[in-house]
């Protein structure tokens, strides 16, 4: 150890024949201002779907990120207080077609969840279909990718589509491939059949809390 008043010298820096900027650190060479490792994490951390046969990386915006986990704190809450299910973000889902589906925020009914026998066991991607699907869209998005999803949603049993767009402030609210209704800031979200009774006004959703001045 250090004798009293000593100091410990910080991290030798050198410079090689290549003219490269490095420090010694525990023993080990490090160059500088090198990118930092993306220490445990792999491909098996991102999230991810499977669409025809593809694995596809979902990438989500910070401000899609937040409206997604505000309104499905909203749904989440009404959905349990009622007995109808849980709203679950980001979930993955292995579809009838042996396609997954990762919905922003999907709603499952308590009757699905009583179904998946190896619940406890916490399976990674469980054999069923989501009520309700929402996407929250972000930038990195393309018209056709969410086309694309919406029909795949539907074909796998979905009953109901919302798609919220946060630039735009409108929420597209699908209850078949063809049958939308499209809110803007003065209308109201409601549930539907599959959440009776629950309203939001769609200012609300778009409406970010910020701190006081």
């Amino acid at each position: 150890m250090p004798g009293a008043g000593s100091t410990v010298a910080p991290a030798e820096i050198r410079r090689d024949d290549d003219d490269e900027l490095y420090e010694i650190i525990d023993g080990k060479r490090v160059v500088k201002d090198a990118p930092i490792p993306d220490l445990g994490r792999d491909d098996s951390d991102e999230l991810y779907e499977v669409i025809d046969g593809v694995r596809t990386v979902k990438s989500m915006g910070f401000l899609a990120s937040i409206i997604a986990t505000r309104l499905a704190r909203h749904l989440g809450i009404y959905a349990e207080d009622h007995d109808i299910g849980l709203v679950i973000l980001e979930s993955i889902y292995t579809f009838s077609d042996a396609a997954t589906r990762r919905p922003d925020i999907s709603l499952v009914s308590f009757e699905q969840l009583a179904k998946i026998t190896n619940l406890r066991s916490d399976p990674a991607e469980p054999e069923l279909t989501p009520r309700l699907a929402v996407e929250v869209i972000s930038p990195t998005n393309t018209a056709v990718a969410v086309e694309r999803k919406l029909l795949k949603y539907f074909a796998a049993g979905v009953e109901a589509v919302w798609v919220v767009h946060p630039l735009s402030q409108r929420i597209y609210a699908y209850d078949s491939p063809t049958a939308c209704k499209i809110l803007e800031m003065a209308g109201t979200l409601d549930g539907g059949k599959l959440l009776p009774g629950f309203s939001m006004p769609v200012a609300e959703v778009f409406n970010i809390p910020t701190l006081p001045a």
